[in-house]
């Protein structure tokens, strides 16, 4: 551990001296955080959770607090990196308890600090062996100081139900301000009776320090005539985190006004370290004063990684349009909405109805339309799958999707309003190629 954090320390120091300013972000985490399960025998004793509340984005720290003992009965729910933190003793003690009328209790063992998260290491115990229950029935929150963080977790019951133990990962830091830490506990005791309870303890940063490695990347990549940004990495000891912006609050409301909004609903980054790829390990997007801005969490990076590289493999998003598609006469009409082929393949009325068949890639869809009949509006009843067929475009296989839309009404003078939009569009194309010294 004293080279990659002899290694850390060194690169820190140099990109220091760059003097990029930092920023105070507040994100509002909604997400698509990925934690993997642990499976055992008999009852389900594993679960992950993935917690959506407001957190407050604070500066770089540089404390990763040293306690010299393992923590006993987490190496189920603990990833490879932080079972080689226990290991070597990394954490800070805490060791305190509520305890609820009916004999259930809640420990809060340790935690591990650094710059990218704080990491929590808790236990819910029932002496009547039925924590399985007893945990449906509980709400726990965090809070750093008066912010609420947001966070990702995973768990494990043990075979005779008589405990719970869970580690909860925040997805940034507590402020250098906010050094009380708080466990917020609300118990609804059979009978409907809640009960409420707190563990609170001071975050001791000075107990030993870890280093990070922070890389302003600062990088725009263009998407139909929009941009992704790429703008920072930060390597931790216990993760290594990415974060960008899709749009600045400016650009966000320039769309607004122009109705040509971006929803972005996923980005795909991949991180390599010596060219082997690193573990992803969640990841947010948010929307707010400060724009649209995501975080992909992955892995730390090995220790004796010599060379980082980033690669934007794909975004996803649904973009507002306004095109109007004629419907006399369209039988297999091609037409092109940003850059995606949408192909009309029959218009048929039934009765009452009208159907329309179209085939696109299968990852464009059309989230919001409607049908024009004689000037009136009509609302999309039903989308009836048609199936999927496989085509080869350029050399490359492509998978394409068919389906009815179906409409009430029919009339001479119809066409198809098309207001949004979602599709995929990958590049797979390595936007950052970093050498560590």
């Amino acid at each position: 551990m004293d080279k990659i954090e002899e290694l850390l320390y060194e690169e820190k120091r140099i990109i220091d001296e760059i003097n990029v300013p930092e920023e105070l972000e507040m994100i509002l985490t909604n997400s698509l955080e990925k934690a993997s399960k642990k499976k055992n025998r008999g009852l389900q004793k594993s679960i992950a959770v993935c917690i959506i509340v407001l957190l407050f984005f604070s500066f770089n720290i540089e404390t990763l607090a040293f306690y010299g003992k393992k923590l006993v009965g987490y190496d189920n729910v603990m990833s490879g990196t932080l079972q080689e933190l226990n290991e070597l003793g990394k954490g800070q003690v805490v060791e305190e308890s509520f305890s609820f009328s009916d004999g259930v209790t809640v420990t809060l063992d340790g935690v591990m600090l650094d710059d990218n998260s704080l990491i929590l290491y808790y236990s819910i115990d029932d002496p009547r062996g039925n924590i399985q229950n007893v945990s449906e029935r509980m709400n726990i929150y965090l809070m750093f100081g008066k912010s609420l963080p947001s966070y990702r977790g995973i768990g494990e019951f043990d075979e005779e139900g008589n405990y719970l133990r869970f580690v909860l990962q925040t997805n940034d830091p507590p402020s250098f301000f906010d050094n009380t830490v708080k466990l917020n506990l609300n118990y609804n005791i059979e009978g409907n009776k809640s009960e409420y309870g707190e563990i609170s303890f001071k975050l001791d940063r000075k107990q030993a320090v870890g280093k990070s490695i922070r890389v302003p990347i600062n990088k725009n990549i263009s998407i139909d005539k929009k941009s992704i940004r790429v703008k920072s990495l930060t390597a931790s000891p216990t993760s290594t985190v990415i974060k960008g912006q899709i749009q600045n609050i400016l650009e966000l409301g320039l769309d607004y006004i122009k109705k040509e909004r971006i929803y972005p609903e996923d980005i795909q980054l991949a991180l390599y370290a010596n060219g082997k790829e690193i573990e992803l390990q969640g990841a947010g997007m948010t929307t707010n004063l400060n724009g649209i801005n995501y975080d992909l969490v992955f892995d730390r990076l090995p220790e004796n990684t010599k060379e980082v590289q980033l690669e934007l493999r794909s975004f996803e998003g649904i973009y507002d349009v306004d095109q109007k598609i004629d419907l006399g006469d369209v039988d297999n009409k091609i037409v092109e909405i940003k850059g995606q082929d949408i192909n009309i393949n029959s218009v048929k009325k039934d009765g009452d109805y009208t159907y329309i068949l179209i085939t696109t890639e299968e990852t464009t869809t059309l989230p919001k339309l409607n049908l024009n009949i004689n000037g009136e509006n009509k609302e999309l009843l039903e989308t009836i799958p048609e199936g999927y067929e496989k085509r080869e475009i350029n050399g490359e296989e492509k998978t394409y999707y068919s389906r009815t839309l179906k409409f009430l009404g029919n009339g001479d003078n119809m066409n198809l309003h098309v207001q949004r939009i979602r599709y995929t569009k990958i590049f797979n194309q390595i936007v950052l190629d970093y050498k560590l010294k």
